[in-house]
């Protein structure tokens, strides 16, 4: 429950401190006294629109600060535990607006976002403003008050993930279908030149050795010449190398001459001749594995051809084929696996809408168990509050999946007997549209996790014994849990367990509200106020006196 608000600077409030009490409260004043001061505070401080415009006159910055006891509230300590803000105390919001626009907002004295403070706010207070009693009217808010009843959050969410999975299989299938008659054109093409090059089976350094066989072959010939010639100036009988040298170590010997010169001579010569014999023998034994192969030259011109050819088509150098081959190998591989993904999406989808049906079948069961049961409920309270003839309903009338499920919820009243519900936007006025709101409000307490409930005039439009009627419901709810009620009525306000009043002072130089927890007597001087009007008389503080004691009872 909220215990304390401390507003600074904020539209016409100066300087306010409030303490709250458990119950039923009740803010009255004059029109434009600042009773909504409260209100549009804990909408700022709990993550609503913060407008700069709302700081007070002649100030930079509004601040405001609200203190929460968190001991009927598990889902708000749930959240600050889960977000690592919990001090294991009374939860205390804070926001400061700026006039540049900007805000700061602090949960337990740390920094927090806007957001993170609207979805504590969300768990702490709930508001019904004369707005949401027209947002009745959409269906989107009738839907809402059907799940909030029936507490199927969970499954709700669930339904929501599995119907978002199936558009984003369904997008990539028909991006998928698009580009099918694109990616079969290309396919057949990489077929072809898959098939290419796999045929032509270049392996990484098969070029290389190609070139060089073939430059071997095609100088085999010339190479056989030149070794023959060779050998035969070596040894070629008379006449030859060795034949020569031959002749000149006899010489030598011959002369008969031992200086150590011709020694040495002779020696130079005999190791020469060693050596070209073994020249001559080397190139007989080339020669003899030599051979001439013209068809070897023939088919590596031809294999040399081919792939030159081929790189050609492909605009690539010779060397780059096998790495093209396997580029293209890969790409195939992709494009048949996208027609493999299109199977797999479908089967996916498949999958996916039967996982839908199944759970929008069973939140279907829980909403219209909770639509009979709240019906029931809330025609209760309007038989309370005065409207005897009025009953509500909820019709679900089935529609194609969604996120939020397969039915369109919409909210029927019938405000006189043997007339046919119709919906609510078409029928019901404002007073009765305030009532039925707040029956609803009333049937579905159990199903807040807000232990704090703020109704901003659900009384409008209605007078008499059936405003002691809403006083009486709202002092019931505050049994349960914190109301606060912003109303113009005494038979509302005089049942309150707690009253404040709002008065405004205008000086020369500015207006300021001030916000009071009123006494006993004061109770009686305010409540006469809202019954005599201007003149207040004995009479009127005596009925005052009999209201508040008659609810006080």
């Amino acid at each position: 429950m909220l215990t304390q608000l401390c507003i600074d600077n904020f539209a016409l409030a100066k300087n306010l401190a409030l303490d709250f009490e458990p119950g039923m409260t009740a803010i009255t004043g004059e029109t434009g006294a600042g009773k909504s001061l409260t209100l549009d505070a804990l909408t700022a401080i709990t993550g609503g629109r913060a407008d700069s415009k709302m700081i007070r006159n002649g100030c930079q910055q509004a601040d405001i600060h609200a203190q929460f006891d968190l001991a009927d509230s598990p889902a708000a300590k749930q959240w600050l535990q889960e977000h690592d803000l919990d001090d294991q105390s009374d939860c205390m919001l804070r926001r400061i607006l700026n006039r540049n626009g900007r805000t700061k907002s602090y949960i337990n004295g740390k920094p927090v976002t806007a957001g993170q403070l609207k979805a504590l706010g969300e768990l702490l207070v709930d508001i019904h403003s004369q707005n949401q009693h027209y947002s009745l009217l959409k269906r989107d808010t009738q839907r809402d008050i059907i799940d909030n009843f029936a507490d199927h959050h969970a499954t709700l969410e669930t339904l929501g993930n599995i119907y978002q999975a199936t558009q984003d299989c369904q997008r990539h299938l028909a991006q998928h279908l698009d580009n099918a008659d694109e990616q079969s054109a290309r396919e057949q093409l990489l077929s072809y030149q898959v098939e290419e090059l796999t045929q032509l089976d270049i392996g990484d350094d098969e070029l290389q050795t190609l070139e060089q066989e073939q430059s071997q072959l095609a100088n085999a010939e010339a190479l056989l010449t030149a070794c023959y010639h060779s050998q035969q100036l070596c040894d070629n009988g008379d006449g030859g190398i060795l034949d020569v040298i031959q002749q000149a170590v006899s010489s030598l010997i011959n002369v008969g001459d031992d200086s150590e010169g011709l020694k040495e001579a002779i020696e130079l010569l005999t190791s020469a001749q060693i050596h070209v014999s073994e020249a001559s023998i080397a190139i007989a034994d080339h020669i003899e594995r030599q051979t001439l192969d013209p068809a070897r030259l023939q088919w590596v011109e031809e294999r040399l051809s081919t792939i030159y050819q081929t790189a050609r088509k492909h605009r690539i150098q010779p060397h780059e084929l096998p790495e093209l081959s396997r580029t293209l190998s890969e790409e195939l591989a992709l494009l048949s696996s996208d027609e493999n993904q299109i199977d797999r999406l479908q089967q996916q989808i498949e999958q996916l809408n039967k996982q839908y049906d199944k759970t929008a079948q069973k939140i279907t069961r829980q909403r219209k168990a909770a639509a009979k049961k709240l019906q029931q409920q809330t025609n209760r309270q309007l038989n309370d509050l005065g409207m005897k003839h009025c009953n509500i309903e909820f019709s679900l009338t089935p529609c194609d999946r969604s996120a939020s499920g397969k039915e369109i919820i919409e909210l029927l009243v019938s405000t006189n007997p043997g007339h046919p519900p119709q919906p609510i936007a078409k029928i019901a006025s404002g007073g009765e549209l305030s009532r039925i709101s707040l029956a609803l409000s009333v049937a579905t307490t159990n199903q807040r996790c807000a232990s704090t409930l703020i109704f901003d005039e659900v009384d409008v439009g209605i007078g008499g014994s059936v405003a002691e009627i809403i006083g009486r419901l709202l002092r019931e709810l505050g049994q349960n849990c914190q109301v606060f009620c912003i109303t113009h009525l005494p038979q509302v306000a005089s049942q309150a367990h707690q009253h404040l009043q709002a008065k405004k002072n205008t000086d020369k130089q500015a207006a300021t509200s001030h916000i009071s927890s009123l006494d006993n007597a004061e109770k009686v001087e305010e409540i006469a106020r809202m019954l005599g009007g201007i003149d207040i008389t004995q009479q009127t503080r005596a009925h005052a006196r009999e209201m508040l004691s008659l609810n006080l009872a």
